[in-house]
């Protein structure tokens, strides 16, 4: 199993504030060793593949930070600004296999659930493709609709065309899959406000038939940290936690 975290895009609001996003603190830790030892849970043989930002790790040796973290992850580094996080996630292509099963899954949320038994559900359902859901409705969020089924019949981008938005979290049973479907939508220039994203890629699935499923979990348990304001209320509520005696 291939878990790709795209890292590379633009931090507008953090660097406003003199911080990168994924060094940011919380808990006495950076962001991102809570959420590479959030996703450690899905498999212990799981290959981690990062990009980055070559810049990033010129000025704060992100690479060295996460090599400390994941010895055998291999690092990918952008040279320049990528048209989003589909873009992004193809930069690894060298480091994947067609027939590789691949997580695609950001790097700046954390998913507080079972993620081992969540892949085992997606996995053990015959899907070629799967995403972890929750109930929302505002158009920040990735969204899929599904059928009688609980299979997707499509996807949109800062769109709610359902209740189920995306917990940033994507498996496709074969890399080649993906690799096909961004193709695709960078021939039909599919993209929104002048971006790939990785959850429209559904769309070129379905359109070969492909089955595609979802695992819904509480809202609760899905904690974005994409902005300084969501890093804040996740840190508070771990202060508030410590205070009252409960682990998170």
């Amino acid at each position: 199993m291939k878990i790709v975290i795209p890292m590379a895009g633009p931090e507008p609001q953090f660097s406003k504030i003199g911080q990168i996003k994924a060094l940011v603190e919380i808990a006495d830790k950076p962001m991102i060793e809570l959420v590479v030892d959030n996703l450690k849970s899905i498999r212990d043989d799981a290959e981690f593949i990062f990009v980055i930002r070559k810049e990033i790790c010129r000025k704060y040796h992100l690479d060295d930070v996460l090599k400390l973290l994941v010895p055998n992850a291999t690092i990918v580094t952008a040279q320049n600004d990528t048209a989003g996080a589909a873009c992004t996630a193809m930069l690894a292509i060298d480091h994947l296999q067609d027939n590789d099963p691949m997580i695609i899954t950001n790097g700046d949320q954390l998913i507080q659930t079972d993620l081992n038994k969540a892949m085992t559900d997606l996995t053990l359902r015959n899907l070629d493709a799967g995403t972890i859901v929750f109930e929302s409705i505002h158009p920040r969020w990735s969204y899929v609709l599904v059928d009688e089924n609980q299979l997707v019949v499509e996807a949109a981008e800062k769109w709610p065309i359902s209740k189920m938005a995306t917990a940033g979290f994507y498996y496709f049973k074969q890399a080649g899959d993906f690799i096909e479907a961004v193709g695709n939508m960078l021939q039909k220039q599919a993209s929104v406000n002048d971006w790939y994203y990785v959850c429209p890629t559904f769309n070129e699935l379905i359109l070969k038939q492909k089955r595609i499923g979802i695992h819904q979990i509480k809202r609760t348990e899905y904690i974005s940290l994409a902005t300084p304001e969501g890093v804040e209320a996740y840190s508070q509520s771990l202060r508030g936690n410590h205070r009252t005696g409960k682990d998170e």
